[in-house]
């Protein structure tokens, strides 16, 4: 490197050091910190691991090392040292076997647990027992179901039945019961192979149960006569050894005997002189060995009584510390019996007191369901009244005055005047769904007023016009004046023909950019005069509205925003904004947005309650985030859509409030109608309680109760506790469904998975929709399915159910026939088809015959016009009668007065030209008057 530093040589030894260099440097700040506090880590623990264990003795600060040898390291648990047992006493253990007594323990042990399992085997004996009855009463279920297939093909083919709709409706009902006898014999049959394969186990495990407890006793019996036999074997080494020192005890006797005789003959021979002393010693000697020998006997027999008594002990020590556990497991058992008596004790009283508490519910019910059935049959008679059901004399017609026969008379000869029930029809049309006609609401006119006097005046008369029920202008709730008040009034039509789709700004200024003028093209233009810019205070300002026929988006409402947050929170309500600015027409920085509406949308509320609720618990979390702006975009959707809910409960409130008088009204009904409804309440109340149940309502129309029933009920809002409904709330249901029509009742299936109206449900839900309606044939729906192209984006709308239920029919077919049964039980199809077919004649006479604000001031102004000529008539024939001395002339003139003021001045509509009135006199003065012109004209 330092003979030729640039060389390629040079430069990858530089490079391959280099590398080594930042290796090192890694490895020192790295690697090594690691390891040292890794070291420093397992230390600590050692260390503490040492202190737990193990105390060093005579170590204390500042020891000099040559003392250091004296620190003795000694654990701080010595473990306990085992006492060994002593030959003898461990013989004496094991000659006494109380493992044999213990055997004892663990049988008894062993048989607790066979008896628990046997009262285990019995309750589930019980069960399968309850299964079979079960599968028995499945079997006499299914003869039932056969002998009414039989029934009703035979009553089908007879000819007792005229009706082609009900032997359609025999042989449906047939073939259901075929359809769900044959669905469920697979089912059937599993469950039965299973329950005979769940009985043979049984016998099998009671058998090996009780095998077990025979094995148990000769096992007992055995251990008993082992016992036995090892205490006889060992009693009778005892009794061999008790022989022997018995023997042994008799033989030194017998020696003591022939040593006494001995010492009595040499005691003779000592006394006579006589005797030797070397006798004498070994006689002394022979004495001592007998002595010792005695001796030695006696302490093997108390040693040989201990053992035995030691050995007794031990044997009784075994049995009592078996017989403790024994009495102890006993004690268990007994603990463990009385805790369950006491539940069973506690539970069959809390199902007492239940009971009672059920009793006095019942008791209570009935009281307030007689109190409510008079409550209800005094508002039925108040709603009755209320309908104008009184008034009524002796021939049945009612009482009024005679210029009100006559002018009804004159309306019903003109052709003016409906039925009762058509104008019931017509109010409750315009009452309840303001001429909606089940179709949406959009903008069909946009009008301005400039300054305070005008827009007062205007909403005054846009008031009056809204409480007679007229069509009216709507106020955009922002202003858009500088300097005067300018206000943006829209009027909203269900016309889709008069429907505005596109509206584009305009300045009035031709020379300006954004002039524009499309007259031509078939628009129509909306301005003001004090919008043209002829001051410099004054705006120049105006719009174009296009109607493009029945459109799908047609623009629903308008609205104005000045800050950006007011562009977000339209944004986030559906509007759309136009691109032009108002700076651009004499206003201030604000924009114009637009919301375009879905012709086929099907409107749904929440529950006010449910989003009060949501919305408390999501304060809650914003109160511990309140930056989180999510949370904060929750919280303003939640707030709208509490709005739209409480709005939607006020308007609903009248309804809910008196079913009885809604129905009436929505029905049409009559009294005579009216009764028949409460007969027909007090068939389906079987238990009499003033409520009818969902199982009550399934029964009494011979349709099998599910989910969709459910939601039926729920139409009303005011299920009880009990999922039951009162009278008025019945009839409202009833009347409600059996009024649906066509998509109608589709559109109610979907809203059952759709209750929040986001305009679609998933796959599932869908296939669950089916299951509600085919609880039997779920595989054959779920087939169904996989032919129809479902989405992949799992979103299903309610087009694509529509489309489905066109190409299957049969697939929501069920829905269908819920209604025609109840049509069908209740009144009878043909009441219900006369009924809907005036109502919709009715309907869509009103939709055709819908006028607009500008035919309003039109009307407005021809009957001022009629009300002043009218006037000036009476005074004219007054003062020409005055004038004129004939009787005969006068008297013709007061009879012309006296018609003009009978006769109403109405126009005729239907069987004569529009705008011709009922009143000759008016009719003969208006072609004088246009006679007139026509000769003006024909002058000029």
């Amino acid at each position: 490197m330092r003979s030729k530093p640039l060389s390629d040589e040079s430069l990858r030894c530089l490079e391959r050091a280099a590398k080594l260099k930042a290796k090192q440097q890694k490895l020192m700040e790295v690697v090594l910190p690691k390891l040292s506090k890794s070291l420093e880590i397992s230390h600590s623990e050692e260390d503490k691991l040492m202190s737990e264990a193990v105390v060093f003795k005579n170590d204390y600060n500042g020891i000099s090392r040559h003392k250091m040898h004296t620190i003795t390291a000694v654990l701080k648990n010595q473990p306990k040292a085992r006492k060994a047992m002593e030959e003898e006493r461990w013989m004496d253990m094991f000659r006494s076997q109380p493992w044999l007594t213990r055997q004892n323990v663990e049988e008894g042990r062993l048989t607790d647990q066979r008896k628990k399992k046997r009262k285990e085997l019995n309750q589930k004996s019980a069960i399968l027992e309850k299964q079979r009855k079960e599968v028995e009463k499945e079997k006499e279920d299914i003869e039932e179901k056969e002998r009414k297939i039989i029934e009703y093909q035979t009553k089908a083919e007879s000819q007792e039945v005229e009706s082609e709709l009900e032997k359609r409706d025999l042989k449906q009902a047939a073939e259901t019961l075929r359809q769900e006898i044959d669905l469920d014999a697979p089912t059937r049959e599993r469950r039965e192979a299973k329950l005979k394969e769940e009985e043979d186990a049984l016998v099998k495990e009671i058998k090996t149960l009780d095998d077990e407890d025979a094995m148990a006793a000769a096992r007992l019996k055995k251990q008993s006569e082992t016992i036995e036999k090892f205490r006889d074997e060992e009693l009778k080494g005892d009794k061999v050894a008790l022989d022997e020192i018995a023997k042994e005890k008799k033989e030194l006797e017998a020696a003591e005997e022939v040593f006494k005789q001995r010492e009595a003959i040499l005691q003779e021979e000592v006394e006579a002189g006589g005797g030797d002393v070397k006798t004498m010693a070994e006689f002394e000697e022979g004495r001592k060995k007998l002595q010792k020998r005695r001796e030695d006997l006696e302490e093997r027999e108390r040693l040989f009584e201990e053992t035995m008594d030691r050995r007794e002990q031990y044997y009784l020590n075994a049995k009592a510390e078996a017989e403790e556990e024994m009495r102890n497991q006993q004690l268990k058992h007994l603990q463990e019996d009385i805790r369950e008596r006491k539940k069973t004790v506690i539970k069959a009283q809390r199902e007492l007191e239940e009971q009672l508490a059920e009793e006095a519910a019942k008791i209570k019910e009935e009281e307030e369901a007689k109190e409510k059935a008079n409550w209800q049959a005094k508002q039925a008679d108040d709603d009755i009244k209320s309908l104008g059901v009184r008034g009524v004399g002796a021939g049945g017609n009612k009482r009024m005055k005679p210029i009100t026969a006559i002018k009804q008379y004159l309306r019903k000869q003109a052709g003016t005047r409906d039925d009762p029930e058509q104008l019931q029809m017509v109010s409750t049309i315009k009452k309840r769904m303001k001429i909606k006609g089940g179709q949406v609401e959009a903008i069909r006119a946009v009008k301005f007023t400039v300054g305070s006097t005008e827009t007062d005046e205007f909403t005054s008369k846009q008031s009056t016009l809204q409480t007679q029920g007229m069509p009216f202008f709507r106020r955009i709730g922002r202003e858009i004046g500088l300097h005067d008040q300018i206000v943006i009034w829209v009027e909203k039509t269900v016309d889709q023909d008069e429907f505005i789709t596109e509206l584009e700004l305009s300045h009035t200024d031709q020379n300006h950019d954004l002039y524009i003028n499309l007259l031509e093209e078939g628009w129509e233009r909306s301005g003001h005069p004090k919008m043209r810019g002829e001051t410099a205070n004054d705006p120049s300002f105006c719009v174009w509205t296009y109607k493009a026929g029945p459109p799908d988006m047609p623009i629903g409402d308008l609205n104005l925003s000045y800050t950006l947050a007011d562009e977000e929170e339209l944004r986030k309500e559906g509007f759309e904004m136009l691109e032009t600015s108002f700076l651009e027409f004499g206003f201030g920085d604000m924009n114009l947005w637009v919301r375009k509406v879905e012709r086929a949308a099907v409107p749904t509320f929440a529950n006010s309650a449910h989003v009060a609720k949501e919305l408390h618990e999501l304060r809650k979390m914003l109160a511990k985030s309140p930056d989180d702006e999510k949370l904060m975009e929750m919280e303003e959707k939640l707030l709208r859509k509490l709005h739209a809910a409480q709005v939607h409960e006020d308007e609903s409130r009248e309804n809910a409030d008196n079913p009885i008088k809604y129905t009436m009204e929505f029905l049409a009904l009559n009294p005579t109608e009216l009764e028949q409804l409460i007969t027909y309440f007090s068939y389906i109340d079987l238990d009499r309680d003033g409520f009818i149940s969902m199982e009550e309502f399934s029964h009494f129309v011979g349709c099998p109760m599910s989910d969709y029933v459910h939601h039926i009920f729920k139409l009303t809002d005011a299920l009880d506790e009990y999922d039951r409904l009162d009278f008025g709330e019945t009839i409202k249901a009833i009347g409600t469904f059996c009024m649906l029509q066509g998509d109608e009742i589709l559109k109610l299936l979907f809203a059952m998975f759709d209750p929040e109206g986001e305009g679609y449900i998933n796959n599932d839900q869908l296939l669950e929709i089916l299951s509600v309606l085919h609880p039997h044939y779920r595989g054959r729906t779920t087939r169904t399915l996989k032919e129809f192209d479902l989405p992949k984006t799992d979103k299903v709308t309610f087009e694509m159910v529509r489309r489905l239920h066109i190409q299957y029919p049969n697939m929501f077919h069920p829905a269908y026939h819920l209604q025609d049964r109840t049509r069908k039980t209740i009144f009878g199809l043909g009441w219900w088809e006369a009924k809907l077919r005036k109502y919709m004649a009715t309907k869509q006479k009103l939709f055709s015959a819908q006028i607009t604000t500008n035919q309003v001031d039109l009307s407005n102004d021809l009957r001022d016009e009629r009300k002043k000529r009218k006037k000036e008539r009476k005074h004219k024939r007054i003062e020409e009668a005055r004038a004129n001395k004939s009787q005969f002339v006068r008297a013709l003139y007061i009879a012309k007065n006296v018609a003009d003021a009978l006769i109403p001045d109405i126009d005729v509509g239907r069987k004569a030209q529009i705008g011709q009135s009922l009143n000759p006199f008016t009719n003969q003065e208006e072609r004088e008057i246009q006679k007139k012109k026509e000769e003006e004209e024909a002058m000029l």
